[in-house]
């Protein structure tokens, strides 16, 4: 009894150390957690073999999936709330989705330095020789870690500029990328820690010698006055637990809900990459790190690597069938074989089109000649990309429309590409192409968005809302929309309460008076579409009766992706 009236005494005397023994077991939980979730590890190799050989036969076996493919139903993603948009989360963080971002807070966004200091030596810690990009992993002078790499030979800018401009565009989006800087640096200030190492082309690990890094330099552009241009990736915090999967989940992870696969935020990756012609989306390019924040851990996903955007292909211009095949596409082999290889599609004409020349080698082989947004493609094919349905196309397209061309002017200056017109160049492409996938997505649903709801007396609501294809200017034609009220009747099945009305305004006023005592009701909105000659799914208000107010409140929204 003494030893315990002794312990509770020194421990009213000395509450610090009480919460530092505390602190130190939290920590110890914490550290304990992230060593249960072990990194893993791919490789460009096992990316394309996965994705564009197991996964492509494997998927036949899965017999749920197969069945939705033969009927053409898709299953909606999981991680999106009742408002129909997609929550914060470790993935995904909603910015210029939500709110007005200006370009400063754009590129300046991801950054914690200005950039390696060139004032100083930079130390190589290891070599990058595999993937597509080659590079090396530096430390400078004041102690920051960076991943530098290199323009292809003869384009100089061409995939650092690319890197600097899209994973600003790509932060802006809401996800989690590293911080990337335009850099030149005399390379006399290279030298080599005594214990770096890089994988050779047997994939053998070998000692890395600044003999080796000056061959490795020998093909890189330099300036007149001998400097070399990077692109230089601050190494992100945490604890690194290597890429993030595009399907499935890490079982050890707490807050890794859903197989990603069904994460609208994932589906949507072609919309986002489609604008920035980003093709090299994979799990290779992708991230985890566990972090801490106010004494919890979790994992941090990002993206990483955006240097095959614009025109280029992370070690030289993009080839011809980049965006509009897979690296290994069964349908174009048996067209191919099909054909005798003797008819050729409109894309393959590009070369000719644009007179056998790239205008810009800053620029690279990118424009909208035969673009068409519903048949971007990346290099290696997903199911998630597979399973994106019309509404997570439409939420993906809503957030880039928000990068207007007069931000998106300002966001190219990150390039610091030398030449004004191979700047303008790009700019101009990107706004056709922005106009070309917004218009192509939003014709697919009915594409309202931004609704006012207010509650009126006896029971009518007032209901404002944008109409995106006109906000936009993707279209010039008189809008016509419809609107009918039903109610989820016997097990399920939907009854209509009030038949079709048609309006063509921005506003609507809807008189609900005779279904309080209904219970939940939705009210559903389609716009016609003149090309199909058909109204587009509509987009369904849920509204709840308050008896307490004495009035309909908005319950829930969705856009679906089939008129039924």
């Amino acid at each position: 009894m003494n030893k315990i009236v002794f312990a509770l005494v020194i421990s009213l005397m000395c509450p610090p150390l009480v919460f530092a023994q505390q602190a130190a077991r939290s920590q110890a939980g914490e550290a304990s957690r992230h060593a249960e979730i072990k990194e893993k590890e791919t490789s460009m190799y096992a990316d394309f073999f996965d994705k564009n050989v197991y996964d492509r036969v494997a998927q036949w076996f899965y017999i749920p999936r197969t069945l939705r493919k033969i009927f053409g139903v898709k299953q909606p993603a999981l991680d999106v709330n009742i408002y129909d948009e997609v929550p914060d989360s470790n993935f995904f963080t909603n910015r210029i989705g939500r709110r007005d971002m200006s370009a400063r807070e754009i590129i300046e966004g991801p950054e914690r330095t200005a950039g390696p200091d060139t004032a100083g030596s930079w130390l190589i810690t290891k070599g990058k020789f595999e993937g597509i990009s080659p590079g090396f992993f530096i430390k400078d002078s004041t102690g920051n870690e960076y991943l530098i790499k290199f323009d292809p030979p003869g384009y100089p800018e061409l995939s650092s500029g690319a890197e600097a401009i899209v994973s600003r565009i790509f932060y802006a989006y809401g996800f989690n990328v590293p911080q990337y800087t335009v850099c030149y640096f005399d390379p006399k200030i290279l030298t080599v820690w005594e214990g770096a190492t890089y994988y050779g082309k047997s994939g053998f690990k070998k000692k890395l010698t600044l003999e080796r890094v000056i061959e490795a330099l020998e093909n890189v552009d330099r300036t007149k006055d001998g400097f070399i241009r990077c692109s230089a990736s601050l190494k992100v915090e945490g604890i690194y637990k290597g890429p993030m999967s595009l399907d499935g989940y890490r079982k050890e992870d707490p807050k890794d809900f859903f197989r990603h696969r069904n994460m609208r935020e994932i589906r949507a990756l072609p919309i986002f990459a489609s604008w920035v012609n980003n093709h090299d989306i994979r799990k290779g390019n992708t991230l985890s790190t566990w972090v801490t924040e106010d004494g919890a851990g979790y994992l941090k996903h990002y993206f990483i690597d955006f240097g095959s955007s614009f025109g280029s292909a992370g070690d030289r211009v993009k080839d011809l069938t980049f965006t509009h095949e897979f690296f290994l596409d069964y349908k174009s082999i048996l067209w191919q074989t099909a054909t005798l290889g003797l008819l050729r599609r409109d894309w393959d004409k590009r070369w000719e089109k644009n007179e056998y020349t790239v205008e810009y080698p800053s620029a690279g082989y990118f424009d909208n000649l035969y673009f068409v947004a519903q048949r971007w493609k990346p290099e290696i094919p997903h199911y998630a990309f597979d399973d994106m349905t019309h509404g997570d196309a439409f939420w993906a397209a809503k957030i880039m429309m928000r990068i207007r061309p007069e931000l998106l002017k300002q966001l190219m200056k990150a390039g610091a590409y030398s030449a004004p017109e191979a700047e303008e160049y790009l700019y101009n492409v990107l706004v056709e192409r922005q106009r070309l996938i917004g218009a192509a997505w939003f014709s697919k649903v009915t594409p309202l968005d931004e609704f006012v709801f207010r509650p009126k007396a006896q029971g009518n609501v007032h209901i404002e809302f944008d109409d995106l294809e006109l906000l936009y200017g993707v279209t010039e034609e008189t809008p016509r929309y419809r609107y009918e009220i039903t109610h989820a009747g016997h097990k399920g099945k939907e009854v209509a309460l009030q038949g079709f009305k048609e309006f063509s305004t921005s506003e609507l006023h809807v008189p609900l008076n005779a279904f309080r005592a209904s219970g939940p009701i939705q009210l559903r909105i389609q716009k016609y579409h003149s090309k199909t000659n058909r109204w587009n799914p509509p987009v369904v208000l849920t509204l709840a009766y308050d008896s307490s107010k004495n009035e309909f409140a908005l319950a829930g929204i969705w856009h679906k992706d089939q008129v039924a």
